[in-house]
């Protein structure tokens, strides 16, 4: 497996740096070598970075491989022809792209990002908070299933203070991480298991948000309470398992014309055109008693 690095700037992006497994060394000393120069904290070619970094690669990305973004400015050139090219490759190789950023106001693009990628949008005032994340982003490397996605408008308020929003864990999951990403300083986060018991250990806490990871977590019911104090806020669950279920979907348009009747895939359904809804899924027999299953929709869950 080859590991990119790929550094962008206001006015120009690359080049592009690899690196095997076996090269880990070699790779921290290339980002360690990295100067910052010019620019300030200006608007970046962001999104140029993130794409050249997927599609001028010399080889094609890894199914299932995170990107992670590390930036002190938005992006100049975040338009919708970008995000959407953007999320395209992020579906069709299963990309998970997260972003850490020293600035701290809200910025959609990015945020669109992360949530449609199941990625995490962290906010780091300083370095320090960075290094506390050391664990976090070697779990990633590793591989995960995104479990749970949501916001403060779609958790359940209590007693009109705090957003409660539960988590099913399964006797599957091996290793779980919760973020939480908030709107204001030093919130209100409580976990609990489901003997009601607040949780501490493995808990990250960091400026606008924290980070729960979490061994061989009891199945059941879980409890995530995000104070009122803490504003908006966006959560991401993940788990690993020795029996992930891999599912996608995705449309595809079938020619009427011509000698090829071969189907080709498209970005979004188009209006009053026929077209195909594909599902592509790994499955394994599996036992678990409290295994469930649920889809969600913009509307909520089915």
């Amino acid at each position: 497996m080859l590991t990119v690095l790929l550094i962008y700037a206001v006015s120009d992006t690359g080049p592009l740096t690899y690196k095997s497994d076996s090269q880990g060394k070699e790779f921290v000393q290339a980002i360690n070598d990295l100067r910052a120069h010019d620019g300030g904290d200006h608007p970046e070619l962001t999104f140029k970075g993130m794409l050249d970094a997927v599609s001028k690669a010399k080889v094609e990305p890894r199914w299932g491989s995170n990107m992670y973004v590390f930036t002190d400015a938005t992006a100049k050139d975040a338009s919708k022809e970008n995000i959407e090219t953007l999320l395209d490759y992020a579906i069709a190789f299963g990309l998970t792209i997260n972003f850490f950023t020293t600035f701290t106001s809200p910025y959609k693009p990015f945020e669109t990002i992360a949530r449609e990628t199941c990625g995490l949008m962290i906010k780091l005032p300083n370095s320090s908070e960075l290094k506390k994340l050391k664990d976090v982003t070697a779990t990633s490397l590793k591989g995960e299933t995104c479990m749970e996605d949501g916001s403060s408008s779609e958790g359940r308020r209590k007693r009109g203070a705090t957003t409660v929003h539960p988590i099913q864990v399964d006797e599957s999951v091996t290793k779980l991480l919760i973020s939480v990403t908030t709107r204001n300083n030093n919130p209100t986060i409580t976990l609990k298991d489901p003997r009601a018991r607040v949780v501490t250990h493995k808990k990250i806490v960091l400026k606008k948000g924290a980070i729960y990871e979490l061994s061989f977590p009891v199945a059941g019911s879980w409890k995530l309470l995000v104070a009122a104090s803490a504003g908006k806020h966006e959560v991401v669950v993940k788990g690993t398992s020795k029996t992930n279920i891999d599912f996608e979907h995705f449309f595809v348009m079938i020619p009427t014309s011509g000698r090829s009747k071969v189907p080709f895939p498209i970005s979004h359904p188009l209006s009053g055109k026929s077209r195909v809804l594909s599902h592509r899924y790994e499955c394994f027999i599996v036992k678990y008693a409290t295994r469930r299953f649920h889809m969600k929709l913009h509307s909520g869950y089915v």
